[in-house]
């Protein structure tokens, strides 16, 4: 009986110490934890270490919206610019087969074309038969390209190379180096250059700018001229999103 007591006595002092030792090493342990924790809080390197973050994080926002405003105003403005050279490369190119010379200005999205003679009539401003003949090219020429650039203008297959770029105004005038052309005379020449373009592809007109307004006008050149005496100038403006 004795022995049988003992035994008991043991078993229960063994039940009972072990789940104590196992409290004690948990404690043990959350108390290493929390040392720890208190000991990086209070590190000199910690308030530097916050720092860093907050400026890493000011900088990650910086970049990101840098990334909105490239998407925004910069890739249309790239965009454009690489459609604008298409236009005049190609208008050129379909100007040349006919016979007639053209000068670039990509950067300001001007090109001036002429014949080997005046288009116009001397001293006046009535096309010749030339003037008339260049009509007729820049007619063809014009209503190729501006039926993908137009905002109005059918989807064609042949427009991949202009992307969605559109165009807002397209400005004919017709410049003159000489000193006794005034500045009625340039506008009456331009203004009969662009009814003979129309009149030639009557469809050119119907064609507009994304607002609405009609995508031809005529007037006076802003500027040095690009091309020689005599000649047509057509200055394209794209369609571009305004900088806020």
């Amino acid at each position: 009986m004795g022995d049988g007591l003992e035994i008991g006595t043991n078993s229960s002092q063994h039940s009972y110490f072990v789940p104590m030792v196992d409290m004690l090493a948990g404690v043990v342990f959350l108390l290493i934890i929390m040392l720890a924790s208190s000991t990086l809080v209070t590190r000199q390197d910690f308030g530097q270490i916050e720092s860093t973050k907050k400026e890493i994080a000011r900088i990650s926002a910086a970049l990101d919206a840098a990334r909105a405003k490239e998407r925004l105003y910069l890739e249309p403005r790239r965009r454009a610019k690489l459609a604008m050279g298409a236009l005049l490369e190609n208008l050129a190119a379909s100007l040349d087969k006919q016979g007639f010379r053209s000068v670039l200005d990509v950067e300001d999205g001007r090109i001036a074309v002429a014949g080997n003679v005046n288009p116009f009539s001397i001293g006046v401003s009535r096309l010749d038969s030339d003037g008339q003949r260049l009509a007729e090219a820049l007619a063809e020429a014009l209503e190729n390209e501006l039926q993908c650039l137009a905002a109005n203008a059918p989807s064609s297959v042949n427009c991949a190379v202009y992307d969605d770029v559109k165009l807002e105004t397209v400005l004919l005038t017709a410049p003159s180096s000489d000193a006794q052309v005034g500045n009625p005379l340039k506008k009456a020449r331009a203004l009969a250059m662009l009814s003979a373009v129309i009149a030639s592809s009557p469809p050119l007109l119907d064609l507009k700018a994304e607002d609405g307004a009609d995508l031809f006008s005529f007037g006076l050149q802003q500027g040095t001229p690009i091309g020689s005496d005599g000649s047509v100038e057509f200055h394209f403006q794209m369609a571009l999103p305004p900088i806020k």
